[in-house]
């Protein structure tokens, strides 16, 4: 039951989440167009499973200063049309193959 209510999601909004240290697992969330995870401090991991997310149009890691990179799979996110780093100050570059 909680799974199939996990397909249908949207919007995941987990800011201020200051004690969540990884992200969830995106496998389940097909159409989820917003991941908002803004002032995350300990957060220091993207699940891989993030490049799954073929309807998603924001990511916003704003404020994540433990997150030191994104894993790969995120420069294949063809919808993608905002990604938010500010504040992400470990992150100094991304890979240039980011589409």
């Amino acid at each position: 039951m909680f799974l199939q209510k996990m397909e249908k999601l949207k919007i995941l909004n987990l800011s201020h989440s200051h004690y969540l240290t990884r992200s969830l697992d995106f496998s389940n969330m097909p159409n989820l167009e917003k991941l908002v995870l803004k002032d995350c401090p300990m957060l220091s991991e993207i699940s891989p499973s993030i490049g799954h997310l073929d309807k998603i149009l924001l990511i916003n890691l704003e404020d994540c200063i433990s997150l030191c990179s994104l894993p790969r799979s995120t420069y294949k996110l063809k919808s993608l049309k905002t990604l938010i780093l500010s504040g992400c100050l470990k992150i100094n570059k991304l890979e240039e193959d980011m589409e």
